[in-house]
């Protein structure tokens, strides 16, 4: 019986192996849906390692592009005159200010914001008296175009006028006024100035070095060390900064953009449109007073003047900015207000001391004697010190001296 079986199961055997070995082909031949799936895993694996290859060279272009900000041309030209940067010394001092400017964003942005209000005013003067444009960025270096500005020396203004200076090119400091602060006429002075050290120096560095040091000082180091180019003179270091400063400050404005600053131009500061008034008081007047006149609030009409030092202007003649349209305004609340001052015919004898409601306001000029302090002058008056200091724009720490007047109310 076995016998019988074996051949058949021989026959069973040989037919099971036979299936089984096409089985195993057919489980090592790839369907089409696996090779889909392995074949779109690969491409996805490549386009990572592209992608990866991709982030690493715009990382790359980003470095670049921001160490682009850092660097400036090796030419440059500032009013008129090309800078010698070939020299590696005078590379590194304007490498320095540049580096310094360009870093400093907050203080940038501010700059490109008081420019659209303040540099036509400042071009359309140069202009008129064939000057440099580049003449506007020394009010950059100097104020940062900050009407406000005050320096610890003194210096005030846009400009930065020393009292003696401004009070020699015009400009008028009074406890009541203080035309440095003026854009207009401290730029007209400044321009003024400018001109007459250009006619004694005829070179614009020199002229800046002398604007910020002084025209003695600048002559005097000259003939000492026997040289006729400020980029050969030593000078304090203040100085020997500011011309490059300027160049700077000139570079990084002309093409914000390149240096990675950017605007819009909603974000810039409006230009004033302004009439300017020139008025003559008979007496006190409130600049409250005069604000609601013009339609406009105090706060705004100070804004526009920030030459004016006080809430109010004693008698006499002053220069007023008021917004476009406001001019006639102005002179009629002026005209009012003296016609309204003027005795009427035949009351000058029933006359009577003003209300509680309205005090008049006495002023009275003190002039300082040797070794007198503001208590013994705020006593004799039957003041206080800290109004003293109020009236005359003094702080704690400034010193009053001898000769120096002092305005007090009684």
């Amino acid at each position: 019986m076995i016998r019988r079986l074996v051949p058949g199961m021989i026959l069973l055997v040989g037919v099971s192996l036979g299936w089984t070995e096409g089985l195993s082909q057919e489980i090592r031949k790839p369907k089409p849906r696996q090779q889909l799936l392995e074949q779109a895993q690969a491409e996805i694996q490549l386009l990572r390692e592209k992608l990866e290859e991709a982030i690493q060279r715009i990382e790359k272009l980003e470095r670049l592009r921001g160490m682009a900000h850092y660097r400036f041309p090796n030419e440059l030209e500032l009013l008129g005159v090309k800078l010698p940067l070939q020299r590696r010394d005078l590379w590194e001092r304007m490498d320095r200010e540049f580096l310094l400017l360009v870093n400093d964003v907050p203080q940038v942005l501010l700059w490109m914001k008081r420019a659209n209000r303040y540099f036509p005013l400042i071009e359309e003067r140069i202009r008129l008296r064939g000057l440099p444009e580049d003449l506007k960025y020394v009010a950059i270096v100097e104020s940062s175009l900050r009407p406000e500005a005050r320096s610890s020396a003194g210096a005030g203004g846009i400009w930065q006028f020393m009292p003696t200076t401004g009070g020699l090119y015009q400009l008028e400091i009074t406890n009541w006024v203080d035309e440095r602060q003026d854009p207009v006429r401290s730029t007209e002075a400044a321009l003024s100035y400018l001109e007459y050290l250009y006619s004694k120096f005829g070179d614009w560095p020199l002229v800046l070095a002398a604007y910020n040091a002084g025209e003695d000082r600048v002559r005097r180091e000259m003939l000492r060390q026997e040289v006729g180019s400020f980029f050969d003179l030593m000078l304090p270091p203040e100085t020997e900064r500011y011309v490059f400063r300027i160049a700077s400050a000139k570079l990084i404005l002309s093409d914000p953009k390149a240096y990675g600053f950017e605007l819009d131009p909603e974000e810039l500061y409006e230009s004033f449109k302004l009439e300017v008034v020139e008025l003559e008081t008979g007496g006190d007047l409130d600049l409250a007073a005069v604000a609601r006149a013009c339609g406009i609030t105090y706060r705004a009409l100070r804004s526009i003047n920030p030459h004016l030092r006080d809430s109010w202007l004693p008698k006499g003649n002053y220069r007023m900015y008021v917004p476009e349209g406001k001019g006639n305004q102005l002179k009629e609340f002026i005209r009012s207000k003296a016609s309204s001052a003027r005795p009427k015919p035949g009351l000058e004898a029933t006359r009577t001391q003003p209300s509680k409601q309205s005090p008049p306001r006495e002023t009275k000029v003190h002039k300082v004697q040797e070794k007198e302090s503001l208590w013994e002058i705020a006593r004799k008056y039957g003041v206080q010190v800290k109004s003293l200091r109020e009236w005359n724009s003094l702080s704690e720490e400034d010193k009053i001296r001898p000769g120096q007047r002092l305005v007090i109310y009684r």
